[in-house]
């Protein structure tokens, strides 16, 4: 029998070694995948959701934080097509659009009916394809292989018509080196001593040798402008694009580009621009008006070298594509540039269809083929400016327990109330108060209690903007005021040391109690309630904190031991463990019953303001004057999420939304909100996309 309970006693310490292992792990690839989207590595931050998606058997430890970066790894693609089997070097959509040629290191060229979205076309080569080119009428199409030839192809049959023997041709990736003029009438390439050799595809015959007295190999991209008039040869050596007229064969001017070499050029669809894409320090986009041959302000956004560039047909939309992984449109009236993400690759080709609607991407190694939109897609609101913040209690931003609703009073006249959910102002009510007036408004924006210097307590109702009710009359002054999560109960603190607990239905007084001091401290969460409503935490300016039994008054704990002033005080879901929140940069955790330190949440940099509890206990958020919002597991004490919000701006509160997706957070002068979305989402989502075969 003992050697039974022992047996039993050793499996449970080593199940509870191997969970408490397998939370530390899940906590570290959380912050490994935040880190991997801050560099757009979509593909790593996948990897490490689908790590800790739960076996059969397997405890789920997935947290907000998971649905979180889920979101974030979100494809803005309209359709993946397929792959190649390797790198993608060229695409290239034909005359009506209705055809896409992909060509790849895997040595073919493949042909994709977008209409009929049957699978592709392969036609095969003896190596790596760099480029291909549709005929003016779409009939035909023109492949550059690597082993020196250019192949003409019927696009209605997918048979072989001909072959031109070019010389070597440099077909990888790793630099746009060949190139098609529009219609493949005129094929381009550099030769080992960098000049350029110009054929005339019809023709199979050589028309321009064209010597750019350049080091050897320095030519890195080139392309034709639309009427076939110039060419653009972008160098590696010195960041350089030299522009040809090739009717006289001669080099009518060179560009100068601040960087080390071009990595990619493109012609406006009236050829009067030309897009260069740098790179030196960092990736850089320069436009030159060719005909003054000045450069405007660079459009910058990317964070890896740009492989690709396209311009819609009416020259006021650019786009990039770019090893980091992202495609970016650009405004070319504004400069601001919209990411697409999704790729899990380095994005190294890129085509615009002829209607300007549509993108078609190849990535590095898995040769993805995906289609985009170039139509704006909607940006996620996340944040609203709502004035600079004040420390007075009558000009001082409130949130909601809930988070659903913020308050900001104005002025001794006004109150303002904003929905965190659309973050818009819903309400604008004249209400006159004094300075050292305390507000609180309930979840949803329903109810503004009015906590007075004179002692009153008042109830106003904000869609009738009426005063509907008095909870105290008078008495000392008001110094914090807090409704319950659920908005049933209003707690108030006065500077007679009483703390009084109120039912908003019934308008009655469920407990009276005197806390240790008078002074509660005016910051953060030093005022809260339980996520459950059945306690309240205080947190005082002499360093200490107290938790309180909601319905009986009595005092469950009282904890001294920060170093200075307390800013936050809660009882966690396990009704046993309390946190606190100090200026004294710590968070720390506490035993309720022995009432002794049990240990602290270590990370933050300056003063802890804000503690907030998700619905299910199983996380908790804080923030501070750091600028960081960090989410921690209750049940290990580690950071599974961490935010960088500014270093100028102070988190001065958070809350979490009922159904526990949305985190909203006060700082000084904005309303914050990062959104989840819930598991039933999330699994529609994933089925939907299940469904989606790729071509």
């Amino acid at each position: 029998m003992q050697q039974r309970l022992r047996a039993d006693e050793q499996r449970q310490r080593a199940e509870a070694g191997e969970q408490s292992a397998q939370r530390l792990l899940y906590a570290s690839d959380m912050n490994l995948a935040l880190r991997a989207l801050e560099t757009k590595n979509v593909g790593f931050a996948l990897q490490l959701l689908d790590r800790h998606k739960p076996k059969p058997g397997q405890s789920d430890l997935r947290g907000w934080e998971w649905r979180y970066v889920w979101k974030q790894t979100r494809s803005d693609a309209l359709q993946t097509l397929g792959s190649h089997s390797n790198t993608v070097n060229g695409t290239v959509f034909s005359p009506k659009g209705d055809l896409l040629a992909t060509c790849s290191e895997d040595h073919t060229v493949r042909v994709w009916e977008l209409t009929t979205r049957r699978g592709p076309a392969i036609l095969l080569h003896p190596a790596a394809v760099g480029a291909a080119g549709f005929s003016a009428d779409g009939t035909g199409l023109v492949t550059a292989c690597a082993d020196g030839n250019l192949r003409l192809w019927d696009v209605a049959s997918r048979g072989e018509l001909r072959r031109i023997a070019v010389g070597k041709l440099q077909a990888d990736r790793s630099a746009n080196h060949v190139a098609f003029s529009r219609g493949a009438e005129l094929f381009a390439f550099p030769d080992e001593t960098a000049t350029v050799q110009v054929w005339d595809v019809a023709k199979g015959t050589r028309i321009a040798s064209l010597n750019g007295t350049r080091l050897l190999y320095s030519v890195h991209c080139l392309a034709f402008s639309p009427d076939s008039g110039l060419l653009a040869a972008g160098h590696s050596n010195d960041g350089t694009v030299d522009v040809w007229d090739l009717s006289r064969r001669e080099r009518v001017c060179s560009l100068t580009n601040d960087a080390r070499r071009v990595t990619s050029v493109t012609f406006s669809s009236d050829g009067k621009m030309l897009a260069c894409a740098c790179w030196g320090d960092s990736a850089a986009i320069r436009l030159w008006d060719l005909a003054v041959r000045r450069a405007g302000q660079p459009l910058t956004g990317h964070s890896g070298a740009i492989s690709d560039m396209a311009f819609s047909s009416d020259a006021k939309t650019l786009a990039s594509a770019s090893y980091d992984h992202t495609v970016r449109l650009w405004n070319l009236g504004t400069g601001e540039g919209t990411t697409l993400r999704g790729d899990l690759n380095e994005v190294f080709a890129m085509a615009m269809a002829p209607d300007g609607r549509t993108l078609a991407t190849g990535t590095k190694v898995d040769g993805t083929v995906t289609l985009w939109s170039t139509l704006p897609k909607p940006e996620e609101e996340t944040t609203r400016r709502i004035g600079t913040w004040s420390d007075l209690a009558s000009e001082k931003p409130v949130l909601s327990p809930d988070g659903t609703a913020l308050l900001r009073p104005s002025d001794g006249k006004t109150i303002t109330v904003w929905d965190s959910a659309t973050l818009a102002e819903t309400a604008n009510l004249p209400l006159d108060f004094r300075s050292g007036t305390h507000f609180a408004i309930s979840p949803f924006g329903k109810l503004i209690a009015v906590g007075d210097p004179d002692g009153a307590v008042k109830l106003v109702e904000v869609s009738s903007r009426q005063e509907i009710g008095r909870l105290a009359e008078g008495g000392a002054a008001i110094e914090r005021i807090a409704f319950s999560r659920d908005g049933t109960k209003l707690a108030a603190a006065a500077v007679d040391r009483k703390l009084r607990v109120w039912a908003i239905a019934t308008r009655k007084l469920l407990c009276e109690t005197v806390g240790h001091a008078n002074e509660v401290n005016l910051q953060g969460s030093a005022f809260l309630f339980s996520t459950d409503g059945t306690t309240l935490g205080v947190g005082y300016e002499d360093k200490t904190a107290e938790i309180f039994e909601v319905s009986s008054g009595r005092r469950l704990a009282f904890l001294q031991g920060h170093k200075a002033d307390v800013t936050g005080a809660i009882l966690l879901a396990d009704r046993e463990t309390v946190a606190t929140a100090s200026y004294d940069q710590a968070v720390k955790l506490w035993d309720k019953g022995t009432q002794q330190e049990l240990g602290s949440l270590t990370g933050e940099a300056l003063a802890v303001f804000a503690l907030a509890l998700s619905p299910d206990g199983q996380r908790l958020a804080t923030g501070g004057g750091d600028g960081t919002l960090r989410l921690w597991d209750v049940a290990t004490s580690q950071v599974v999420a961490l935010a960088k919000v500014s270093s100028k701006e102070w988190i001065m509160s958070l809350a979490f939304s009922p159904d526990g997706n949305t985190l909203v957070a006060i700082t000084t002068g904005t309303l914050r909100v990062w959104r989840a979305p819930s598991w039933a989402e999330i699994e529609t989502a994933e089925k939907a996309a299940a469904k989606s075969q790729p071509l």
